[in-house]
């Protein structure tokens, strides 16, 4: 899954996908910072429009613990990668990607 910082990075993204195929990536756009979880309570994270859309493409059930690699059946995607820009939102959205 390619997560990216709005559509104009979700347009390149997508036209690198005609390289290499589209049957492996997927692409997300991000709109705007993601909630600073660190900060929120469980119910204000779970509440959260964008974490919840996050969760839903990526096949992530709040039900399973993914500890042990046996529940990672139902994940959509093995790997996450944050495409941000390179200036200190860009920065700040990736840390809070990272922290969720």
């Amino acid at each position: 899954m390619i997560l990216t910082e709005g559509d104009s990075a979700k347009a390149l993204a997508v036209a690198g996908l005609e390289v290499v195929g589209r049957e492996t990536f997927g692409v997300m756009p991000l709109r705007g910072k993601v909630l600073n979880v660190r900060g929120a309570t469980r119910s204000q994270t779970l509440k959260n429009a964008e974490f919840i859309n996050l969760c839903k493409a990526l096949g992530l059930d709040f039900n399973k613990s993914y500890a042990n690699g046996l529940e990672n059946e139902g994940l959509r995607y093995g790997k996450v990668m944050i495409m941000c820009d390179q200036d200190t939102d860009g920065s700040h959205i990736k840390g809070l990607v990272i922290n969720l």
